[in-house]
């Protein structure tokens, strides 16, 4: 990915991988708790997804460029 971004490539599609993170940590919470109650474990399910953003961000040499 480095490798096609340093040649030009400036749009990366990552969406599935965040689906997954949130789909498979999501699918533990649930199996671990007795009560479904939302707060408790979407927290999980959040920071699965946060964790892969943040790797993606420096994957992609993209720290300190978001621009409003």
């Amino acid at each position: 990915i480095r490798a096609a971004i340093n040649l030009g490539i400036v749009k990366v599609n990552i969406n599935t991988e965040l689906r997954l993170a949130f789909t498979e940590n999501l699918r533990k919470a649930l199996k671990e708790r007795k009560e479904f109650i939302p707060y408790k474990y979407l927290p999980v399910a959040i920071l699965a997804v946060q964790k892969v953003v943040e790797k993606k961000i420096k994957l992609f040499k993209s720290q300190n460029k978001i621009t409003i």
